[in-house]
């Protein structure tokens, strides 16, 4: 993906957020909004295993040792960032520097996979790809607050250090001319997919009822915005 398409999407996530985040503080309807922000983080964890890193396995290593890599740092990921949540529980640091992490990976991911010659509308790859990354970061922090609901700033912040933070590893990667770089996009994709796991288990488990509309609600809004990327 272009430097220019990066900067836009980033640019117009926060923007999103920041004008939506009061409405989702002060709405009545907290269970819905819970439950469509595991919608969200379901379908983006289905997605990216099935379609982006199976297929990016398969293709550089073949479809038995591609699965075989696949599942192993599937593994490997999930016992790294569970350690490393209960390290930084225990130390008293502020418990969403990992799903950030997660987030700013996924981002930047997706960015190394995008041929920008093949986009068909920069438009509306641009808009989609905005509300793709407004939909994660939102929905991560949502989820992943320990059962709390956070507040417009938290949600605004936590988006605009995502935004921020996925825009300066793609400049970076840009200014390096790095042409092997879109290697580590399908690695970069599972280790996030990892932490969105622990996400998704510790927001089911936080959570005292789902509201099944609400779920389905938030799959059928990543899908609607995850179809505009082509």
């Amino acid at each position: 993906m272009t430097i220019n398409y990066s900067a836009a999407s980033c640019v117009l996530s926060a923007a999103a957020v920041m004008l939506i985040s009061p409405l989702l503080c002060n709405t009545k309807r907290k269970e819905g909004i819970f439950s469509a922000s595991l919608g969200i983080i379901l379908y983006r964890i289905v997605k990216s295993i099935i379609v982006e890193c199976g297929w990016e396995f398969a293709a550089a290593a073949g479809v038995r040792t591609g699965i075989l890599l696949e599942a192993a740092s599937m593994c490997c990921g999930l016992v790294l960032f569970s350690e490393m949540g209960k390290a930084i529980q225990k130390q008293g640091y502020n418990t969403n520097i990992l799903p950030a992490s997660a987030v700013i990976m996924l981002c930047v991911g997706k960015g190394l996979l995008v041929d920008s010659r093949l986009v068909p509308s920069s438009v509306e790859f641009i808009i989609g790809h905005a509300a793709e990354s407004a939909l994660m970061a939102t929905s991560v922090c949502i989820a992943g607050n320990q059962g709390e609901a956070p507040d417009a700033k938290t949600i605004t912040a936590f988006t605009v250090v995502c935004s921020a933070g996925s825009f300066a590893v793609e400049l970076l990667l840009w200014r390096t001319a790095c042409a092997a770089s879109s290697a580590a996009g399908p690695f970069l994709i599972m280790l996030s997919c990892c932490e969105l796991m622990c996400v998704f288990a510790g927001g089911m488990k936080n959570s005292p009822a789902i509201s099944p509309f609400g779920f389905a609600a938030g799959l059928l809004l990543s899908y609607g915005f995850d179809c505009l990327t082509g």
